[in-house]
């Protein structure tokens, strides 16, 4: 980095990405920010019964674990500089992208 490339620099300010999980919308900041991620496990995890799951329950910590394996693996494809990248923040962040990832996590393994 070179004293000419921070002269350069444009700060920019984009639009924050949310969601919403049992009632509380969560704001993140968009792609190129891992703010996603947060945002897909929450979708993800709404659909779950976390409580009748037990707290640090094996159960729990497996579909808590699984789950971030999935929201991190989407962040790893998707996430990227959405001025040079088309990232598709709607479908990522719909109740129906989370449902399907959801039917991913399997309690048998």
């Amino acid at each position: 980095m070179t004293t000419e490339d921070l002269a350069s620099h444009m700060t920019t300010f984009e639009e924050p990405i949310s969601t919403e999980y049992k009632g509380y919308k969560v704001w993140e900041v968009p792609p190129n920010g891992q703010g996603i991620t947060t945002l897909i496990a929450l979708n993800i995890l709404e659909g779950m019964d976390l409580k009748g799951m037990g707290h640090n329950s094996a159960e729990y910590i497996h579909n808590i674990a699984e789950t971030l394996k999935i929201s991190f693996a989407d962040t790893t494809w998707f996430c990227s500089d959405m001025s040079q990248v088309e990232v598709p923040i709607s479908q990522l962040l719909s109740k129906e992208y989370a449902a399907k990832r959801r039917g991913l996590i399997k309690n048998d393994r």
